[in-house]
């Protein structure tokens, strides 16, 4: 059972599972079939009035095994509208009520959406009980707790110490080709943005097939003989890091296969390096550029 704090973090776990929404069929990935939302993401809420230094609580609490037995004799809400019960539930919350919401619908089969929308559009809830203000700020989603302990083991097995010694490289490829990345434009672009920074280290996510990183690494090689290029997904999937990932414990659900099939798991884990990185150099869908001198500035949009 999960308990969730925020309509938007209700929205994206009611609807379906991993193993589910993160389907070949949707998105090509193969999320194990035990596996839950808290691995990939932790859904937060920022508070605006806190800022320059954004304070985010978490809104999403995993309890397992749950004695059911707490919920006899509670309040329950049933509704036909899913608003009607939220807003029900909000009122009883005020109130000190507790109480049972028995919401066992799919999202798409609920009135908490605009229907009729572009799938690729952002959908609009039904529900506006309240505008953004300063002690109810954005919802943003955070990278999980396991994410960033695989990010940390990548970064040790690739004796990363100092955040200046390494760039990070996007190189969007397979589904998305209009932004050229042979490899003559690629080492341009890069000579161009890195300049004569003494940079160590270009760790390169790309989904590119295995022949065309095998002759970007030569030719990186040879255009740059003192720093190393380390394509990412060929290291994190490795058997050394295989290895030494299964010795640290890190993973809770994947096993050994499921981490290197499902690739969504995997390359949220590779994108943990890019903030770290002493900056990040991309060529992909939403930035294709000749010359990034210095990196892209970072937005707090997602590049990726």
């Amino acid at each position: 059972m999960m308990w969730y704090a925020d309509e938007l973090c209700a929205k994206i776990a009611l609807e379906c599972t991993p193993d589910n929404w993160l389907s070949k069929a949707n998105h090509g990935c193969y999320a194990p079939k035990n596996a839950t939302w808290d691995l990939y993401f932790t859904p937060v809420r920022m508070n605006a009035a806190l800022n320059p230094i954004e304070v985010k609580t978490d809104l999403i609490h995993l309890v397992k095994n749950l004695n059911t037995s707490v919920f006899h004799g509670l309040r329950t809400i049933h509704n036909a509208s899913a608003a009607e019960g939220y807003n029900e539930g909000r009122n009883l919350h005020s109130k000190g009520i507790p109480f049972v919401w028995e919401f066992d619908k799919p999202f798409w089969k609920t009135d908490l959406y605009t229907k009729g929308l572009p799938l690729r559009k952002k959908i609009s809830q039904s529900i506006n009980h309240r505008p953004y203000n300063e002690t109810c700020g954005k919802l943003d989603f955070d990278t999980s707790t396991e994410l960033l302990n695989v990010g940390e083991l990548m970064l040790e097995q690739l004796n990363i110490t100092n955040s200046r010694d390494f760039i990070t490289l996007h190189l969007r490829r397979g589904d998305y080709m209009k932004c050229p990345t042979d490899t003559a434009t690629v080492l341009n672009y890069v000579n161009c943005s890195m300049a004569n920074d003494d940079v160590k280290k270009i760790v390169v996510l790309t989904n590119g097939e295995e022949e065309y990183t095998k002759n970007l690494t030569e030719a990186f090689t040879s255009t740059f003989p003192t720093k190393e290029m380390i394509v990412l997904d060929q290291f994190i999937m490795s058997k050394s890091f295989i290895e030494k990932l299964n010795e640290s414990k890190l993973l809770s659900v994947h096993s050994e296969d499921d981490f290197l099939n499902d690739n969504c798991f995997r390359f949220s884990a590779e994108k943990v390096l890019v903030p770290l990185a002493r900056y990040h150099l991309e060529r992909g869908h939403t930035h294709c550029s000749n010359c990034d001198r210095g990196g892209l500035v970072m937005t707090g949009k997602p590049i990726i």
